[in-house]
């Protein structure tokens, strides 16, 4: 596995096809159902510019992007 694994502090991956997220790129540790495709789709968020589903299971919009 590649340095970019791990998320620093502060940020997720996140995948951009379904909103699933995940500390670490290559095993999902917060959505239910992360998998190769999420791993492809997904680009590094902080967390403070994520939302949240009501039941924290997806992320539903990224805000305050540059």
């Amino acid at each position: 596995m590649s340095e970019d694994t791990e998320a620093p502090r502060g940020h997720f991956w996140v995948c951009l096809a379904c909103g699933k997220y995940s500390r670490n790129r290559h095993v999902g540790t917060h959505s239910r159902g992360w998998d190769v495709s999420c791993a492809i789709n997904a680009n590094l968020i902080p967390e403070d510019h994520l939302v949240f589903s009501e039941d924290k299971s997806r992320v539903t919009a990224v805000s305050g992007q540059e």
